[in-house]
């Protein structure tokens, strides 16, 4: 009876070892796979620094500027570890470099951007409010904020280096740099259906600033209270 016993246990922990075999190859195959499918759709490119280096790009987010014949496609850089980058992405958590714009029936393409060296934190519409929350009114302009270079050192850029804001038509075209070295947006609205103003912090002083998106020009920038030293 006992060696019944001892042969019942021994059978026991075989099944068991082969359940747990079972279940790590099953996440094995699984975060492969996982793996294999976010690269499909990927394309490898070279880094221009010089670096034998090769990075992996893909486009991401589709969004059709409203009351425009115009695509806006996000051109995202993936991670090392096979993932896309997290930051302070704006619709997917991508770390999205340039913007493709595609427009009419003949669809024909331009980049927002010269190369592909630029992070973009925002990219929104800029829309009138209509009269309920679902209304989509002809959208304005595109509004921007995106890094250019590393300010805080880390050796990558992200939503902790100082950000630009800028503004395009809604074609992509009519590239504005509104404000450099910009810290913090506290928030921008439509004041008009023609002027824009942005709420933002720079250095030590929070700051107001208009701008004329017909003539896509600053009309006002100054200083509404400076931080204080002291609590």
């Amino acid at each position: 009876m006992d060696r019944l016993f001892i042969f019942i246990k021994k059978i026991n922990s075989i099944l068991w070892f082969l359940l747990l075999i079972g279940i790590a190859s099953g996440l094995l195959w699984g975060v492969w796979e996982s793996f294999h499918w976010q690269r499909r759709d990927s394309f490898p490119v070279v880094a221009e620094s010089g670096e034998k280096k090769t990075v992996m790009m893909n486009f991401g987010s589709i969004e059709r500027v409203v009351g425009t014949e115009t695509q806006m496609v996000d051109l995202a850089l993936q991670g090392e570890e096979g993932r896309f980058y997290s930051g302070s992405g704006y619709r997917k958590n991508e770390n999205v470099i340039n913007l493709l714009f595609v427009t009419g029936q003949n669809q024909t393409a331009h980049w927002l951007f010269k190369n592909h060296k630029n992070l973009i934190l925002t990219a929104v519409q800029l829309h009138e409010k209509g009269n309920n929350d679902s209304d989509q009114t002809p959208t304005r302009a595109l509004y921007l904020e995106y890094v250019t270079q590393d300010t805080d050192g880390d050796g990558h850029l992200s939503d902790k280096d100082s950000l630009n804001i800028a503004l395009t038509k809604t074609d992509g075209s009519g590239f504005l740099d509104v404000l450099r070295g910009v810290d913090r947006v506290l928030f921008h609205e439509l004041l008009t259906p023609e002027s824009l103003s942005i709420l933002y912090q720079k250095n030590k002083t929070l700051r107001q600033a208009t701008v004329s998106l017909p003539n896509m020009t600053l009309q006002n920038d100054r200083e509404v209270v400076a931080l204080p030293n002291k609590f």
